[in-house]
Formats: structure tokens, sequence, C-alpha cells
């Protein structure tokens, strides 16, 4: 809901329990038709029936749509002119023959400008750094010092009851606010004492004549021998070759061709048989069978 529609107030009234008909008017400070297009937030004066709703606002704040709002007092200052930009009168008061331009001092209407918003001139201080309507400026600032001086009760944030801490000149500060996370440190903590610049006694350090063994032999239980913790090396294994051998490994110096089967006569002797021997030697013994009858 915009704030230009009817019942809008009453609206507001209600989310934040406010008292009926106690919120009278509220409008924009700048027409919405002056805003620009990526512009997102604008101020807006709320008028107030009474002055103890008023410093309710202006101590809680005030929610719109479920989002709370930071709200100060409308405060008086300078009356600018924005046909000549000087203090002190209206435009329809104003005795200049040509229009001045706020923004960078030329002869125009400041609605008219096109210049970039490098060309700042203020034409009260006479200064390229900030604009007329600036309120940084100095001459701003120094006539809003003389509008308290004459009217005291601009300079208190709340309006004045019979309740004293509505007539205070200032808002008293905020305690400080607590860590948050509960490990993390303090801000208010106690400064370490700063370390001493005298040189510190350094003590000697020796070193044994002899190296330390790298280990330590584990004890062995009473059932097992003892080893020597470095046990000599075994002497490498060496081969022995057989005097004898009864076939040859190495292949024949020339191929040879196969002979032929010889017939076996009756009266012949059988073959010889082989067997193995009991020996460790690998040479084969030779029985012949006995003569016959």
């Amino acid at each position: 809901m915009k704030i230009e529609q009817a019942g809008f107030l009453q609206s507001l009234e209600h989310e934040n329990s406010l008292p009926e008909h106690s919120l009278t008017a509220l409008r924009w400070i700048k027409p919405p038709l002056c805003c620009t297009k990526d512009q997102q937030k604008a101020f807006a004066i709320l008028h107030i029936a009474d002055a103890q709703t008023a410093n309710d606002i202006l101590k809680e704040g005030i929610c719109i749509d479920k989002q709370r709002i930071a709200v100060r007092k409308d405060k008086r200052e300078p009356i600018h002119c924005a046909r000549c930009q000087r203090f002190g009168h209206i435009a329809r008061n104003c005795s200049a023959a040509r229009d001045a331009c706020g923004t960078c001092g030329n002869q125009h209407r400041t609605a008219d400008c096109t210049a970039s918003y490098r060309s700042e001139y203020c034409l009260n201080c006479k200064s390229q750094h900030h604009m007329s309507w600036s309120r940084e400026c100095p001459e701003f600032k120094r006539q809003c010092t003389l509008l308290d001086d004459k009217f005291p009760e601009n300079r208190m944030p709340y309006f004045p009851t019979e309740e004293a801490w509505t007539q205070v000149t200032q808002l008293p500060k905020p305690p400080p606010s607590p860590p948050s996370h509960p490990n993390q440190p303090s801000q208010h903590r106690q400064t370490p004492p700063a370390r001493s610049t005298a040189p510190t006694k350094q003590s000697k350090i020796t070193f044994p004549s002899q190296p330390r063994p790298y280990h330590q032999p584990r004890p062995l239980p009473p059932h097992l021998p003892s080893m020597p913790p470095n046990p000599p090396p075994l002497p490498p294994p060496t081969l022995s070759s057989p005097s004898t051998s009864a076939m040859s490994t190495s292949p024949p110096s020339s191929p040879m061709a196969p002979l032929p089967p010889t017939p076996l006569s009756p009266s012949a002797s059988p073959p010889a048989v082989t067997q193995p021997s009991s020996s460790s030697s690998s040479t084969t013994s030779t029985s012949s069978p006995p003569p016959p009858p």
C-alpha cells in the first residue's frame, strides 16, 4: 500500500499499536515524480497529534510493512532561496534579477541544469568542492548553529514534556555491545605488559663425546637364547662340481645320424638294467646275469 492511498494511516496505527487518530498526515519530502528510476529510499514527514506518542515513535521507531524505520525529529532549518541560493528568504520574496543554479552556479534554474556532477560550485562559499544546496556546506552549518541558539528546543532530540528523559539536549551513548561469540575476548580487556628488551641469559648446552646407539635391544624372555645385536654375516655359498657324470650336459659338437637297430640273436645276453645307486654320486652301476648252467 502506498502512503498516498486512503486508509494508510489507519493501517499504520494498527500495525504499531498506536491510539486511533494519533497520526494526522504523511507526505513525501520530495515528490515521487522527481525521483530517479534507480532510487530505492526517500524521506517523508509524519505529523503526530500529541508529543507523548511522538516521543515513543522517536525512541522505538515505526514499522511499515513489517520493516522498522528509523525516525528523527524534524528540526527547524535555515530558509534557503531557490532563486538566488542565499539564506534568509524564499524565492517569492527574492529581489534577484536572474536565477542562479544551485549545482553549477550558472544563470539558469537548478532544475534545468545539464552540467555533469563534477561541475560543482557553491555561491555562498565560492567553493568548487560542493553545491549550494549541500548539507555539508560550511555556511549552511553556520546558519543552523545560529538557529539553534535562537531556539534551544531545536537541539533536543525529543519533544520536551514533564518527563526528564525528554528534556535532554543530546541522546545518551549506547552501552558497548557484548561479543557475538562467548569465546571471543572482550574489547575492553587489559593490555598485556610489554616484553623486556634486556638480553636474556643463555644456558650452556653440552654434547656427549660418543654418539648414542640408535636403539636399544629389547630384552628377550628367559626361554629364548639371546643373540648379539649385530650378528656376523654368513659366508657366501660355494658350488662344488662333480668329478664324474653319467651324461654330458654340453651339446654335441656336430650332429650325428642315428644308428640302425642291431638285431639280437637268441643266444645273446639280455640288456643290462640300470638301477639308481644309493651313493651320493651321480654314477650308475650295471649288473650282468649269472652264466647259464
